[in-house]
């Protein structure tokens, strides 16, 4: 075979945009298969090009009418925000009169933003999000789109809120939130930092 193929350590990893302009490899390092067994010559200053397709590296919730979805390079839309839009699918997720945010080529970002009337709720998450193929584009090399995404995760980031505190008797507060919750250390730590006039 005529190719040799680097594999990085995972904590040496590049980017899917990664490019150079200065490989080097040192002089006698392969040989060709001829019975001269020629061997290289030193290489500098060759150029390493931007192979690899921009994928999806997280979908979270930031509010019930906002999802941001975070890609591995900056991207711009093959064709259109409203294709990118269409092929957007998830349990639970309505996109009815959504709109996305366009990365124009100088973001790896893209925001959908949800009609009110299809708000999710604050906990939402899904675990089969899926957007079709060829919808972004990377920038460096420009012809590079995204494969079919499927079974991907939408994540919760939305921080729980305060919805209301109601006495229900002399001795009782209720406190409702935005969703499920559990103490991060304790009820006495949450109790501690409770306070109001009174």
């Amino acid at each position: 075979s005529n190719v040799i193929t680097l594999t990085l350590d995972g904590a040496q990893a590049v980017g899917t945009d990664y490019t150079a302009a200065n490989l080097a490899i040192g002089v006698g390092e392969i040989e060709d298969a001829s019975p001269a067994a020629n061997q290289n010559a030193a290489i500098s200053g060759a150029s390493i090009t931007d192979g690899a397709n921009p994928v999806l590296l997280s979908s979270v919730t930031s509010s019930p009418t906002t999802i941001v979805f975070t890609f591995s390079e900056d991207i711009s839309y093959v064709t259109s925000d409203a294709s990118f839009l269409s092929t957007i699918s998830a349990t639970g997720l309505n996109t009815t009169g959504a709109s996305v945010s366009d990365p124009a080529g100088a973001s790896s970002v893209i925001t959908l933003t949800l009609d009110g009337a299809q708000a999710i709720s604050a906990d939402y998450s899904a675990a089969n999000l899926a957007i079709g193929a060829n919808e972004v584009e990377d920038v460096s090399a420009g012809t590079l789109s995204n494969a079919a995404i499927s079974g991907a995760s939408i994540t919760d980031g939305i921080a729980p809120t305060l919805l209301s505190a109601v006495t229900t008797s002399t001795t009782t507060i209720v406190f409702t939130f935005s969703e499920d919750i559990s103490y991060v250390t304790s009820d006495a730590s949450f109790l501690s930092t409770i306070s109001a006039t009174g």
